[in-house]
């Protein structure tokens, strides 16, 4: 009775997210992180927590360093794949309640727990496009972005993710959050440190998908910018796939801002014969 119970608040709260009360939230976050709970309770409560973080106005039942803190940890802990993905969608929609919510996230250690191989290498599709738009939201706050580039993130999707990396479902998204990094220039080095260049050429390489292309290239145009990133396209081949974008593409916005991120290789010394040639 109590498992229908539950079942029933969470699908009232995918309709209704401000169903639950304070005192429910607090009473359903106890049940979700206690271990020794049975498996399908702690589901159940998860779900409904989930479905409640997408609505603003629950933000100030939601964003309290205690509870998610004990989230971070239960996240860390759980091999359930059903409890991490609405633990996943949770702290998705999480951050998009409030500015403040990523570093609120970064304050109770979701960057530690997070970007673990094993913790990464565990989760599934579903999750794993969870984590890319949530460090896509993150990347807008500076001192959040460079926690996460601390931890080693893009270097340890690539070695968690090899086969995510290539399923055309997880692409955008991917790329997605490439671009989102890429635009800030202090997180460049990191970027081009850790792999992010070879990854997003590949993404290119592969995808058939116009959107996810543009990402990619947008990505190079950020990157661009940068000598030190500049550098990391060319040993890539990057300038290479840039003018084969120029040549091939049919779309205007990926032949205009392929042009755009040649520009200053075009405009270098260094590079400018290689491209002559």
């Amino acid at each position: 009775l109590f498992r229908s119970a539950l079942q029933m608040m969470g699908a009232v709260c995918a309709t209704h997210p401000t169903t639950p009360t304070e005192s429910d939230i607090m009473d359903l976050l106890y049940l979700c992180c206690k271990t020794t709970e049975d498996l399908e309770v702690r589901r159940a409560c998860m779900m409904v927590i989930a479905n409640a973080s997408a609505d603003a106005a629950n933000s100030s039942n939601l964003l309290r360093k205690p509870f998610i803190e004990s989230l971070v940890i239960t996240l860390s802990k759980s091999m359930d794949t059903v409890l991490v993905d609405y633990m996943m969608q949770f702290f998705h929609n999480l951050c998009k309640l409030d500015h403040k919510a990523g570093s609120l996230m970064i304050r109770c250690g979701y960057q530690n727990h997070m970007f673990q191989y094993e913790r990464l290498e565990s989760l599934s599709l579903t999750s794993a496009i969870y984590l890319c738009d949530t460090c896509r939201q993150l990347a807008e706050d500076g001192t959040v972005r460079a926690s996460l580039m601390q931890e080693m993130m893009i270097k340890t999707i690539i070695d968690a993710w090899v086969i995510y990396i290539e399923d055309p479902q997880l692409a955008p998204h991917l790329a997605l959050m490439a671009s989102a990094l890429t635009y800030h220039s202090d997180s460049h080095q990191e970027f081009v440190l850790q792999g992010g260049v070879k990854l997003v050429l590949d993404i290119y390489t592969r995808s058939k998908v116009e959107h996810v292309r543009l990402c990619c290239i947008l990505s190079m145009l950020y990157l661009a910018e940068s000598t030190h990133a500049q550098r990391a396209v060319a040993q890539e081949r990057g300038m290479q796939l840039l003018l084969s974008s120029c040549e091939n593409e049919s779309h205007i916005d990926l032949v205009t801002n392929s042009l755009k991120t040649l520009i200053p290789f075009a405009s270098s010394d260094d590079y400018r014969p290689e491209l002559g040639q």
